[in-house]
């Protein structure tokens, strides 16, 4: 999804009315965009002199998302800092446990809304703000190769539960609803290839954080390294920098959110 074309998908009066949207442009980062418009979280944003219920909040840190309305249209969701974390109606107490104290790093659970089919959703858990998120994992944009390594059809499978992966190369990895990026890993890039109508995309990810989230992930592998030299030798047009730049990791905004 590019910026330039889908910021009028974002609810604009909503953000204006928290400062960071003016003429007609988004006031923030490229990642923070590009984490809205790809149906992530952003990373913390400050936000100040906020007026609600007749309160007005001088500071106030914020992670942003986007939640599909009953009319299909997005709303923006804010996620402070919970003092706690709150019950989640798909888990049980230990298995909200699990999450909280990283036993496990996602759940796939199958619940059935009212009038509805049955749906598989995946739970995590962001330790930033003490919330369980939930999400659509037949949603998710499946890379075809990582660090030039072609996925399994079980690390495929495992790559959109949010479970960890572990390349050829050694790298380990999960995709992260909390993380503004949406992927986590021990190296701090990976190079995924997707097949597109036009043929193969490549998505360059930099500045990733380790496994845990926390702290920003060190080192490049070998894989990654053959990869970006495989990736420039078929594709050295001048426009690269902005594929190996682009965002794309799953699409869509969530209808079950965070908790």
């Amino acid at each position: 999804m590019k910026n330039e074309s889908n910021q009028e998908e974002l609810p604009q009066k909503a953000l204006e009315s928290i400062g960071v949207w003016k003429d007609g442009k988004a006031l923030l980062s490229k990642e923070d965009l590009d984490a809205l418009l790809a149906g992530r979280r952003t990373s913390f944003i400050r936000l100040e002199n906020l007026h609600t219920d007749g309160f007005q909040i001088p500071q106030l840190d914020v992670k942003l998302s986007l939640s599909l309305n009953a009319e299909g249209k997005p709303d923006l969701v804010f996620h402070p800092i919970y003092k706690e974390a709150k019950p989640h109606p798909l888990l049980t107490d230990g298995e909200a446990m699990d999450l909280i104290e990283g036993q496990k790093d996602s759940l796939l659970k199958t619940y059935k809304p009212e009038g509805k089919e049955a749906l598989q959703v995946v739970l995590q858990y962001d330790k930033d703000t003490r919330e369980f998120i939930t999400y659509n994992p037949s949603k998710v944009q499946v890379p075809e190769e990582i660090n030039g390594q072609k996925l399994t059809e079980k690390q495929k499978e495992s790559y959109k539960r949010g479970e960890l992966i572990t390349l050829e190369d050694q790298t380990n990895l999960r995709i992260a609803a909390s993380d503004s990026k949406g992927v986590l890993s021990d190296k701090a890039a990976l190079i995924l290839s997707f097949l597109t109508d036009g043929g193969i995309t490549y998505l360059v990810i930099k500045g990733l954080k380790d496994l845990d989230g926390r702290l920003p992930a060190t080192g490049f592998s070998e894989g990654y390294k053959k990869a970006l030299e495989d990736m420039e030798r078929r594709d050295p047009s001048d426009d690269k920098e902005i594929r190996k730049n682009s965002p794309e990791i799953s699409r869509g905004y969530s209808r079950t959110g965070s908790r």
